[in-house]
């Protein structure tokens, strides 16, 4: 029996290949997405501490100064939220687009794997089909060799 011998095994490592790229890259995309969504939520955790902060300031009559102050900070609070939002926003929309060229070459691999068991379960077959024919032939030659003793006797 010949060895099974796949003509595109090249193109499936190369289509392997490519698919862990897009893996790490993900990854790394990925990463970076969950850190700019932590940097946005502990912004919004520090803007809802200073609107704390300033309401107590307004009820325990602070001066006009301190109460600009701390406006002044909110309204930075919520610029550097907006910023953060859009980075966020930014890098997950990256990261849908990676989603989808892993989907791609996810697909493209599992269509060249599907060719190769196709291939193999071929190969197997043609296999099993010369086995059975040399078994044929060998029980073949058996009763002709049985034939040719009892002719003998």
């Amino acid at each position: 029996m010949k060895k099974f011998l796949f003509k595109f095994e090249s193109v499936l490592k190369d289509k392997i290949l490519k698919e862990e790229i897009i893996q790490k890259e993900f990854f790394i995309i990925l990463a970076e997405v969950n850190a700019r969504r932590d940097a946005l939520d502990e912004a919004l955790l520090e803007l809802e501490t200073q609107k704390e902060i300033m309401n107590e300031k307004l009820q325990s009559g602070s001066n006009i100064a301190t109460i600009s102050l701390c406006s002044d900070f909110i309204n930075a609070c919520v610029n550097k939220i907006k910023l953060l939002e859009r980075n966020w926003l930014e890098a997950d929309k990256k990261l849908s687009e990676i989603r989808g060229r892993l989907l791609e070459a996810v697909k493209n691999r599992k269509a060249i794997e599907t060719l190769k068991n196709k291939d193999y379960k071929e190969h197997l077959f043609k296999a099993m089909k010369e086995e059975q024919k040399f078994i044929d032939e060998i029980s073949t030659q058996r009763a002709h060799y049985k034939e040719g003793i009892q002719q003998i006797l």
